[in-house]
């Protein structure tokens, strides 16, 4: 599935209702593809992370090798 940015303008509840239907989907064994600028959201659902900047890809890992690295840094 892809999804471009599907938590932007929701209420938090909604959010939250969407997470777990993702969080569902996952179980199941689809693969999901989606862009996100909500990064609560999105690492709560993922598994990977990828920073695009500039149009170039700047950082692919799992999530939690993010909290270290430059790229985390920089947006803090």
């Amino acid at each position: 599935m892809l999804l471009d940015e599907p938590a932007e303008g929701l209420a938090p509840v909604i959010v939250q209702e969407l997470t777990r239907q993702i969080k569902y989907l996952k179980t199941s064994g689809l693969s999901i593809l989606f862009a996100e600028q909500n990064l609560k959201f999105a690492t709560e659902i993922s598994d990977r992370a990828y920073v695009i900047e500039g149009g170039h890809v700047r950082y692919k890992e799992p999530w939690q090798t993010l909290n270290g690295s430059p790229i985390s840094k920089r947006n803090t």
